[in-house]
């Protein structure tokens, strides 16, 4: 069942009303392509469903109320084998989903970890995915072949659904690298593969991971031939930002400097894949084979949809590294501020329109009062005198230092105040004004000049 290009007809066979309604509004955010939506809540009326309308893609919950774990999936993927079945899952579940990929589901996923973009492009997957595997089982019929192309591409699928497991749980960009080696290379039966990032810097690139064979002791053996000059397949790839393949080293003219490394590695071709971000390459998957025409059409379409996962988890985890990062030096920044502003040999004081909120220890020692509560309760005016040496009532002269910060950005005045027990000194205060939250505050920092005086 392929997808039209006006419209996805999606199955949803759920039995909580809170995951119908959100899958539901999670499709109608999708805008490439119109969907029609439709619900069962049981797996006797989904199986109604599917025996009188085509749809694109299923939607299924392992546990409803006439059904449970495994056995539901069973049921319908030997009724309907060629709907692409998106398995939907809780964490307690998970084994389940992975079980039921592995036997023929397109994909899984974690409910409470969906959004739309993820739900949008697992289901293009899935329909990409299961057509594929139609025209192939048909194409094989027509050969008299089925049983090796399958083996192929249900390879292929089993190395793209691992990987894909891989990605939903990489938190590292080392660690995901290694694995994803791993998987291609032992799912996939390839003679090598590696893994490179661009250093940050933009001048060189790192050789992360590597899974191949005893000939390739390290990542940067396996690598060092690949990248000896500028008109190297790497650097193709890098510079072009598009996927690089040689069906025979051993015949293909353009690779000719590789003959003599191929023969020492042992590999006929390769394909090198670009992951690209915002447009600009920022790393290979290289990926060897024994084998020469290994890179047909569509296992071409499966791996670079394994190189679009894999640069999606690139992207997530340096979006979730840039965010503890900018978490950690706003908290020091918060903290080296705080430090700063209670170890003041100065008063420093908050306030707004309304008065003080708050202050640091220094005003307490200055002002000779305990708690901080009880002198925020105060104005501005009521911790002074009530005439100022200039003869101006402080109430009104407090107004008007105020407007003049708020209105220039800053204040530097004289001023008298008063402790709590009685005794006025002379002070020099400067009024600083800065946003906090969306409120223009003021900062007022206050010096005892009495001794000078």
């Amino acid at each position: 069942m392929h997808a039209t290009n006006n419209s996805n007809r999606v199955l949803l066979i759920e039995d909580n009303p809170g995951d119908v309604r959100l899958i539901s509004e999670m499709l109608q955010e999708v805008k490439e392509r119109k969907t029609i939506f439709e619900h069962s809540g049981t797996l006797t009326q989904g199986l109604q469903a599917l025996s009188k309308n085509e749809f694109n893609i299923l939607l299924l919950d392992l546990n409803l109320p006439d059904s449970k774990g495994f056995e539901t999936y069973i049921k319908v993927y030997t009724q309907y084998p060629q709907i692409p079945i998106i398995i939907l899952t809780g964490t307690n579940d998970e084994e389940l989903a992975m079980k039921s990929v592995r036997t023929g589901a397109q994909d899984y996923l974690i409910k409470g970890q969906i959004d739309s973009m993820l739900l949008s492009r697992s289901i293009s997957y899935a329909i990409e995915r299961a057509g594929l595997l139609k025209v192939v089982q048909q194409e094989l019929i027509e050969r008299k072949a089925m049983e090796s192309v399958l083996r192929k591409i249900n390879r292929a699928l089993r190395m793209l659904s691992e990987c894909n497991e891989i990605v939903v749980r990489a938190i590292e960009e080392d660690e995901l690298a290694k694995k994803i080696c791993d998987a291609i290379a032992a799912v996939g039966e390839y003679k090598f593969v590696w893994i490179a990032f661009i250093e940050r810097d933009a001048k060189s690139i790192r050789p992360i991971a590597i899974s191949a064979s005893k000939d390739c002791k390290s990542p940067e053996e396996a690598s060092e031939w690949f990248k000896k000059d500028t008109d190297s397949p790497l650097n193709e790839a890098l510079n072009t930002g598009k996927v690089v393949v040689c069906d025979d080293v051993k015949v293909d003219k353009r690779f000719s400097k590789l003959k003599t490394e191929a023969d020492k590695l042992g590999y006929r071709s390769f394909v090198v894949l670009p992951l690209v971000i915002a447009g600009k390459a920022v790393g290979v998957v290289n990926i060897c084979s024994q084998e020469p025409n290994r890179f047909d059409r569509e296992e071409l379409k499966l791996l670079e949809e394994l190189k679009d996962d894999v640069t999606y988890a690139v992207v997530s985890i340096r979006t979730e590294m840039d965010r503890k990062r900018a978490e950690e030096a706003l908290r020091e920044s918060e903290e080296k501020f705080e430090a700063i502003y209670q170890n003041s040999n100065d008063a420093i004081m908050l306030l707004n329109k309304n008065g003080f909120i708050d202050c640091n220890l220094q005003t307490l020692k200055m002002f000779k009062i305990k708690e901080k509560e009880e002198f925020i309760k105060f104005r501005p005016d009521e911790v002074s005198p009530h005439v100022q040496p200039d003869g101006k009532n402080s109430f009104e002269a407090v107004q008007e230092n105020i407007s003049i910060a708020y209105r220039d950005g800053y204040n530097h005045f004289d001023w008298i105040h008063r402790r709590f027990d009685g005794e006025d000194f002379y002070a020099e205060v400067l009024l600083t004004s800065f946003n906090i939250g969306g409120e223009q505050v003021l900062q007022a920092t206050v010096r005892d000049v009495t001794e000078r005086k």
